[in-house]
């Protein structure tokens, strides 16, 4: 089953302002967490790392979080479409989520 993968307004003017700011490698990262959010957004280990990436929030039934280094994204599963609704670094995206 694949996933189709939206944006709130809000993430979509963080994720793209994150993106053009970051290196090379963290922007490979970022589109590698994106494809997988296509294929599985309920991934529970990161690929060669062998950690958690993926959490459900807790105290929130349908929003869940990846964690691609120092960002984090947090998104809900709506049937089959994951919208991400922050992406921020890790110390500022629970704020207001």
């Amino acid at each position: 089953m694949a996933f189709s993968v939206r944006f709130t307004k809000r993430a979509q003017d963080e994720f793209s302002s994150i993106y053009r700011s970051v290196s090379p490698a963290v922007r490979r990262n970022l589109d590698a967490a994106l494809s997988r959010l296509e294929d599985d957004p309920f991934p529970r280990q990161n690929p060669g790392a062998g950690q958690d990436v993926v959490r459900q929030l807790q105290g929130e039934e349908q929003r869940w979080r990846i964690r691609i280094g120092n960002y984090r994204m947090v998104y809900r599963i709506e049937g089959e479409d994951v919208t991400v609704v922050r992406f921020a670094h890790r110390s500022e995206v629970y704020r207001g989520v």
